[in-house]
């Protein structure tokens, strides 16, 4: 989808993928068709540069970078935008990462090997945070094989956990729910059927007790 235009410097990918899934909307009349209503929504993106190039940060400009290259960040450039637009767009239960393949912040000996030429990279800072907010992955545009960031983000969805059956129908003032040794409380019971608001990834530890009716 174009955004900015052809060779544009400004990068824009979580503003396109926005409007991606506005288009693609199921439940819209003349949608493009794109999503299936109830499938895990999974997007990848690659660059060497972040969100409008400098992630809406003026202090991450560089001495080549072109005069526009700083542009603020507009209301569909935002990471929480963007999970709250699939949540609307394709329900709460939604499984959506966002998976991001960029210039890893901190990781000096890529930036250096990117800078190379008269268009500097930038550091991906609002992808990065992207991804973290949907457990997504995140890989190196540096690698010379992007095959271990693709299996990495297919096991992201494939290993995902959205509901649990239960035994028997419990109890609710019985049933005590802890993800990763805290209090969980975003989840519905639908008889003997525990379904969490947002899926469970793998590695998550989850402890249960109940009393059943």
């Amino acid at each position: 989808m174009q955004i900015g235009g052809p060779n544009s410097w400004d990068e824009r990918a979580i503003k396109a993928t926005y409007n991606h899934f506005s288009l693609g909307n199921p439940a819209n009349q003349g949608s493009s068709g794109c999503y299936r209503a109830g499938s895990a929504v999974s997007v990848i993106i690659v660059s060497n540069e972040d969100e409008r190039s400098v992630g809406g940060n003026k202090a991450m400009l560089k001495p080549n970078d072109y005069a526009l290259s700083y542009q603020p960040l507009e209301s569909e450039d935002l990471p929480q935008s963007l999970v709250d637009h699939a949540k609307t767009t394709f329900g709460s239960q939604v499984r959506f990462t966002f998976n991001s393949i960029i210039v890893k912040p901190g990781d000096k000996v890529c930036e250096v090997q990117e800078d190379q030429g008269t268009s500097p990279c930038h550091l991906g800072y609002v992808y990065t945070q992207m991804s973290q907010m949907t457990d997504g992955g995140i890989g190196s545009i540096c690698d010379s094989d992007f095959t271990s960031s693709l299996n990495s983000f297919r096991d992201k969805i494939f290993n995902s956990l959205e509901q649990l059956n239960l035994q028997c129908v419990p109890d609710p003032s019985t049933l005590q729910l802890k993800i990763n040794g805290q209090s969980f409380q975003d989840f519905t019971l639908d008889s003997d059927v525990l379904k969490f608001t947002s899926p469970q990834i793998e590695g998550t530890k989850i402890d249960l007790q109940y009393i059943c009716k």
